[in-house]
């Protein structure tokens, strides 16, 4: 399948992929800053805010593969370890210039456009483990262009969170 077809079978899951997502991460307040800040005078008696909320910009990356990887999905993950232009997602997470976190997720396998179930990864905490301990990288499988980690191989998790994942496996 091209680029341009991939990237099309992928969009379709963004709307419910965002959701999932929020989900997670507005679920455990150590995955996002949240702060409440009072508003001025002015701004209360003549614009009517009673609070204001800034949320910290998050950068999420989300990853969606067919139903029948569902089995591989439950043990581990991909990151792309070449790239046709610039660097690739291994380099960018080494040097922690990447997303915050990576929403794996399976399709659903009988409705289009519908999420199974996923995990959040942190990806800073991938990186600088990968950063600490090397070995886990080098005894990665690699192939086609992908590194495949299992969840297990980091030292502490890096699974920030689930979303329907009913068996029972490294990644719960």
């Amino acid at each position: 399948m091209s680029y341009d077809d991939q990237r099309q079978w992928a969009d379709q899951y963004t709307p419910q992929l965002n959701q999932v997502a929020a989900n997670i991460i507005f679920s455990d307040p150590k995955l996002i800053g949240v702060n409440f800040i009072k508003p001025s005078l002015y701004e209360d008696r003549k614009l009517g805010i009673d609070m204001w909320i800034d949320v910290q910009k998050t950068k999420v990356s989300h990853r969606i593969r067919e139903a029948k990887y569902k089995d591989y999905f439950l043990e581990g993950f991909t990151i792309r370890a070449t790239a046709k232009y610039g660097e690739s997602e291994l380099q960018k997470l080494m040097r922690d210039d990447y997303a915050d976190f990576l929403l794996y997720a399976i399709a659903h396998p009988d409705n289009y456009g519908e999420v199974d179930c996923a995990v959040l990864i942190d990806l800073k905490s991938l990186g600088a483990q990968l950063q600490r301990f090397p070995h886990i990288a080098e005894n990665a499988t690699k192939k086609n262009g992908f590194i495949d980690f299992n969840y297990d191989a980091f030292p502490s998790s890096i699974i920030c969170g689930t979303w329907n994942v009913k068996e029972t496996t490294p990644c719960h």
